[in-house]
């Protein structure tokens, strides 16, 4: 009997054994499963997406989701939007006031449905912004990563798009910039880029063949007040009174 009682006893502590070694197996499993479940969630945290690209968040990120929020919104594109007619007023003044020589068709390229999202090389390095400018800096951009932003500026799409083969044309797009809310700034703004490069001939168009063999495009000179060092002052005098006659004809827009 007492025979009995003790072998009961011992099952009874190892089965109590068995029974607490399980919980504590259990236990750590279920601390390592929750474990990895924070890690997965912490790494799909860390994934995003903006304008149907996807981004993983580093040392640079620093974009909001309530700026995330704003870039499909296209309020330039919007029908009958105020700023969808202003920039449609500017596009048919272009249209109809520069043509293709010798033909009726549109001198400019009109384009406003250019993403948002570019490289670091597309908004600073090819407009040749030194590495150390403050312009670069966190504090006055969007980053979605160490190489790419929100862009700053549709001067951003210039060089790109002179290399595939334009040479005249408007840029419309909604940019952002870190700057405090009040009364004249928002973080999210739209401009209008306009381009157009110029040959000697369309530059030059009212002088005589003579007078423009007498002139040269470019020259390796110094910065003055008045030009940059590589352009010569015709040129730059010729360009500012182009541009001033395309402003002021520009305006008539709106009248």
């Amino acid at each position: 009997m007492i025979t009995v009682q003790f072998i009961n006893f011992l099952n009874k502590s190892v089965t109590h054994r068995i029974c607490c070694d399980s919980q504590i197996r259990k236990q750590h499993t279920d601390s390592i499963t929750k474990q990895r479940r924070l890690e997965l969630a912490s790494k799909v945290s860390d994934v995003f997406e903006c304008n149907n690209q996807t981004f993983t968040k580093d040392s640079f990120t620093n974009v909001t989701k309530h700026i995330l929020k704003k870039v499909d919104r296209k309020l330039h594109r919007l029908k009958h939007h105020p700023l969808e007619i202003i920039k449609s007023r500017i596009e048919d003044y272009f249209n109809c006031s520069y043509r293709g020589r010798g033909s009726r068709t549109p001198l400019f390229t009109c384009l406003d449905n250019i993403s948002p999202v570019v490289t670091v090389e597309q908004n600073f390095d090819s407009l040749t912004v030194p590495e150390d400018h403050i312009s670069r800096s966190r504090n006055d951009n969007y980053y979605l990563d160490s190489k790419h932003l929100l862009r700053a500026h549709t001067t951003a799409h210039e060089v790109e798009l002179i290399r595939s083969g334009l040479s005249a044309f408007l840029v419309t797009g909604d940019v952002y910039r870190r700057d405090q809310i009040d009364a004249t700034h928002y973080p999210v703004f739209h401009q209008m880029e306009g381009v157009r490069v110029f040959t000697k001939e369309e530059l030059f168009s009212n002088w005589t063949e003579t007078d423009l063999k007498s002139v040269d495009l470019l020259e390796n000179g110094c910065r003055t007040k008045h030009k940059q060092s590589f352009h010569t002052l015709p040129v730059v005098q010729q360009a500012s009174l182009n541009l001033k006659t395309t402003l002021e004809g520009d305006s008539t827009c709106f009248r």
